[in-house]
């Protein structure tokens, strides 16, 4: 039967992956993931904001130099964002239901974030604030979004608090008996710190790449994402929890490290504010505007498109 049969087929795929003898496997998985996250972006952009904004959207996130890079190593960063957009994507369409069921499903697939990695930690507490002020009148949802994400993502935290003594390893030894190793992964990386700092990040990420680990955001997003500011008197209920969301996950990012790769998780949301800003631009009355940003678009994406094979 299938279900006999699961074992040995488990078996075989890692079998397969050990005599591979690399890392081939691994890039495999995180390269799906770039389309995965790709189709996730162009859903939610499409459900909230329409198709021109959903294609503009994936193309945004599809060429940004960072993520296209990643797809090819063995990391999990591009996982972290689909899982991130997955969770999120639930708490936006409850904001138009108030189905019971999305805040489990959001739950299920922020478990997936945590269990990613740590610093999806971030994003689950973020996401929480927003769900209480969601459902601040429905316990029983709020309950059902933290019950979800911990069975889901809780496991591989108290694993490690029971196999070595600390949930958070190889983090905070101190604090957990010397259990893991004391390093900081914000060091030698970044430039300012603070609230200027933070209110600078993406200048600072697009114009010295080099000090945020030597990956590349592209210029798009420091180029669309300020024009967003011209449809801010017609922002929905949405747009405003994305927002929030965004910058709230970001700050989280920001205070514990600045290498560029980590932000990959917010990179699909500020694919999506691009896509809308683009959208206000060609939509616009004035015919310069309107050509000015589909030249700047289509040249950019060329630059591109140079950077990738590189």
């Amino acid at each position: 039967t299938r279900e006999s049969l699961w074992p040995y087929q488990t078996e075989m795929l890692f079998t397969f992956g050990l005599l591979l003898q690399g890392t081939t496997l691994a890039q495999l998985f995180h390269w799906c993931f770039y389309g995965l996250t790709a189709r996730a972006v162009y859903l939610l952009a499409g459900r909230f904001y329409g198709e021109s904004t959903a294609k503009a959207a994936t193309l945004f996130f599809v060429l940004t130099p960072a993520a296209f890079a990643q797809s090819g190593h063995s990391y999990v960063d591009l996982a972290l964002a689909f899982y991130t957009v997955l969770a999120v994507y639930p708490l936006l369409v409850d904001l138009e239901t108030g189905d019971d069921r999305l805040p489990i499903l959001s739950g299920i697939f922020c478990g997936a974030v945590s269990g990613t990695k740590y610093l999806g930690l971030g994003c689950a507490v973020t996401l929480f604030i927003l769900w209480i002020h969601s459902r601040r009148s429905n316990i029983k949802a709020l309950l059902f979004f933290a019950g979800a994400s911990f069975l889901t993502g809780g496991i591989w935290y108290w694993r490690s608090w029971a196999v070595i003594g600390n949930p958070f390893y190889p983090f905070f030894s101190s604090v957990f008996n010397g259990n893991g190793f004391e390093f900081d992964i914000a060091a030698n990386v970044g430039m300012e710190k603070g609230g200027l700092g933070f209110a600078k990040l993406l200048w600072n990420m697009t114009l010295y790449p080099r000090a945020f680990g030597g990956e590349m955001l592209g210029p798009l997003f420091l180029l669309f994402l300020p024009f967003l500011i011209l449809g801010v008197q017609k922002a929905n209920k949405t747009s405003v929890y994305l927002t929030i969301f965004v910058l709230g996950y970001t700050y989280f990012l920001y205070t514990q490290s600045q290498h560029l790769r980590f932000y990959l998780s917010v990179a699909p949301f500020l694919a999506v504010g691009c896509g809308v800003a683009f959208r206000y631009l060609i939509l616009s009355k004035s015919v310069l505007l309107k050509y000015a940003a589909l030249t700047v678009f289509l040249l950019t994406l060329m630059i591109h498109f140079c950077i990738f094979p590189f």
